[in-house]
């Protein structure tokens, strides 16, 4: 009478391995595209940040270039308003489009 139920045992087995099996790699399907967006995400993060950073660090620089190191300013404008308001401008820019894409990769993400 035990017989039965032991040949019954492999073919149970095999059964739930298959189920069990094809759950783990749908699992693992859908996690692992989950994780390849963040990465982009996180990279593109990144990238944008990087280029920010650069992009303010070129203004310094530029506006420092032009700014008078013997403090003689003009009576109502300085000599170098125009770099001064270019580089108010572009920085402006610059945030608002690392702002905007941010925005972007963050509806892209959730």
């Amino acid at each position: 009478m035990v017989a039965p139920a032991v040949v019954g045992i492999p073919w149970l087995a095999s059964v739930l391995g298959s189920m069990l099996s094809g759950l783990v790699a749908f699992f693992a399907r859908f996690m692992a595209a989950k994780w390849a967006m963040i990465a982009a995400v996180i990279t593109a993060l990144t990238a944008l940040t990087a280029g920010l950073i650069a992009t303010m660090e070129g203004l310094i620089a530029g506006v420092s270039v032009v700014f008078p190191g013997d403090a003689s300013w003009g009576l109502l404008v300085p000599d170098n308003l125009t770099a001064c308001v270019s580089a108010y401008l572009t920085a402006r820019i610059a945030k608002w489009f690392y702002y905007w894409h941010t925005a972007v990769l963050q509806w892209k993400l959730f």
